[in-house]
C-alpha cells in the first residue's frame, strides 16, 4: 500500500489521497488481475477442448499450431478382421478318388486382401495344414473329411470356420473289351473295375432274345440264321453298395444277298 501511495504522489504530486481511496483503488486493482487471470485460463482450456472432436465416432487430432494453411488431420480408425461368410467344397459330392477342394466366400468390411489358412482332417487326423485350399491326400468312401478356415487381412485374424463332408461311394467303371462270332454264336467281353475294390456283378438291362451274361462279363448269344439288323444291348455292372454303371452298344447283322 505503501509503494502504491508513493507511486500516485510521484505521478500526481500536488494531490493528497485519503486512506480510503487507495484501499479501494487497490482492491478494484485486485479483481481486475484476479478476473484476467481467470480468462486467460478458459481461453487455454476451450482451445484444448477444440483440438480433440468426435466426429461419427472417429477421433480427430489436429496436428502442428492451428492456422488458415495447416490442414493437415490424422483420423485414426479401428480395422476390422475379415469374416468367412460360408465353405463349400468342390465337388459338392466327393467319391472314391475326387480331388477336394475347399471354396471360401469371405468379406472385409476394410476392403483388406484377404488369405486364408486351411487345415484339412481325414478321420480325425490333421492330413493337411497350409495356405493351400486344395487336399492332396487319396480319400476313399466313408472318410468323413473337415476343413478348419482362419481368414486374415494385413493386421487382423477372424474367427475360424469349419465345414465337414463324408466321402461316398464311387461307381463302378465299365468297358466293351473284344466281340466276336464263332459259328452262330456272339460272343462279347466286358470287364468291371470298383475304385473301392468291391465285388462286381453283371446283369442285362437290353438284350436280344437268347443274350447271356455270365458273373464274369462274358457275354454270349445264339444267332437264330434267319434274323437280321440292328440289336441294342445294355450291360449294368453293380458293386455291393449298390453303385452302378451302363454299358451301351448296338450289334449290326447284316446277311449276305443270294
Amino acid at each position: 500500500m505503501v509503494r502504491y501511495y508513493a507511486f500516485l504522489k510521484k505521478l500526481f504530486p500536488q494531490t493528497t489521497y485519503p486512506l480510503s481511496f487507495i484501499k479501494i483503488n487497490l482492491f478494484f486493482l485486485f479483481i481486475f488481475c484476479l478476473f484476467s487471470f481467470l480468462v486467460a485460463g478458459c481461453g487455454k482450456k476451450e482451445k484444448k477442448e477444440e483440438s480433440e472432436k468426435q466426429v461419427s465416432g472417429q477421433k480427430i487430432i489436429r496436428e502442428g499450431k492451428p492456422s488458415f494453411d495447416d490442414k493437415k488431420v490424422s483420423i485414426l480408425t479401428k480395422d476390422h478382421p475379415p469374416e468367412i461368410i460360408e465353405i463349400g467344397f468342390l465337388p459338392a459330392h466327393p467319391v472314391t478318388g475326387d480331388t477336394l477342394e475347399a471354396k471360401v466366400i469371405a468379406r472385409d468390411k476394410d476392403k483388406d486382401k484377404i488369405r486364408y489358412f486351411f487345415e484339412w482332417k481325414i478321420n480325425n487326423e490333421v492330413i493337411q495344414a497350409s495356405e493351400d485350399c486344395v487336399l492332396h491326400q487319396p480319400i476313399k468312401a466313408d472318410d468323413r473329411i473337415v476343413v478348419a478356415v482362419a481368414p486374415s487381412d494385413s493386421t487382423e485374424t477372424g474367427h475360424t470356420v469349419k465345414n465337414m463332408v463324408i466321402v461316398g461311394n464311387a461307381p463302378p467303371e465299365i468297358a466293351l473289351q473284344d466281340q466276336r462270332l464263332e459259328s452262330d454264336i456272339y460272343y462279347a467281353t466286358v470287364s468291371g473295375k470298383d475304385p473301392e475294390g468291391d465285388r462286381l456283378t453283371f446283369s442285362l438291362k437290353e438284350a436280344p432274345e437268347g443274350m447271356k451274361i455270365d458273373e464274369n462279363g462274358l457275354i454270349s448269344w445264339t444267332i437264330n440264321k434267319d434274323i437280321s439288323g440292328e440289336f441294342p444291348v445294355v450291360v449294368i455292372v453293380k458293386d455291393t453298395y449298390g453303385a452302378q454303371t451302363l454299358l451301351s452298344y448296338i450289334i449290326k447283322i447284316k446277311r449276305a444277298k443270294r
